[in-house]
């Protein structure tokens, strides 16, 4: 496996760390690769009850690593390549592919999650911005965004009708998996 991504399971909870922080985990072809790794590992678990998706070091993800792309001109093409056109390329499938896990996915945002980062966390079923300071693009460090917490609670006493994401969690599961996000292993 990559250390690109670190991967650790407790109480039936998984934290996907990106692991880049020297680069403000930008996303590379091996970072890619990695996220599709890890989600195929991540189908297989079926006792999971939740997913919580972090970045190492003080922001998320800054998108994607021009510099690397720029000189893996090859490896760009792999990334954006689909073999078949009803299927997704990499790049898509680091987006697209937390949705096929057998769990909801919790994607705890810090600093900046710009491009390619916000495509991963717009992936997740839910995206809980625990340390707002970069925003989702350049310029918007100061926007308003909901609480996300209220509306899962909210969701879960009955008191608003619950997405089918959060059907298959309680709130034992959010309390995990907000500790793993807060106290990591």
């Amino acid at each position: 496996m990559s250390d690109r991504i670190t991967l650790t399971v407790a109480n039936h909870v998984a934290r996907v760390c990106l692991n880049r922080p020297d680069k403000r985990n930008a996303l590379d072809l091996e970072m890619f690769q990695a996220i599709a790794a890890i989600q195929k590992t991540l189908r297989k678990m079926h006792e999971l009850r939740a997913v919580v998706l972090c970045g190492a070091g003080i922001d998320f993800c800054s998108g994607l690593d021009v510099k690397s792309a720029m000189h893996d001109r090859r490896g760009m093409v792999r990334l954006l390549w689909k073999w078949l056109p009803w299927r997704d390329n990499l790049a898509q499938r680091a987006g697209v592919g937390w949705r096929e896990l057998p769990a909801p996915v919790i994607a705890a945002l810090q600093g900046r999650c710009w491009g390619g980062g916000l495509q991963i966390a717009l992936g997740a079923g839910v995206s809980r911005i625990i340390e707002f300071g970069g925003g989702i693009g350049p310029g918007e460090a100061d926007a308003k965004r909901p609480n996300l917490e209220g509306i899962i609670k909210k969701a879960m006493r009955g008191l608003e009708p619950a997405p089918d994401y959060l059907a298959a969690i309680n709130l034992q599961s959010l309390q995990n998996a907000a500790e793993l996000v807060n106290n990591p292993a």
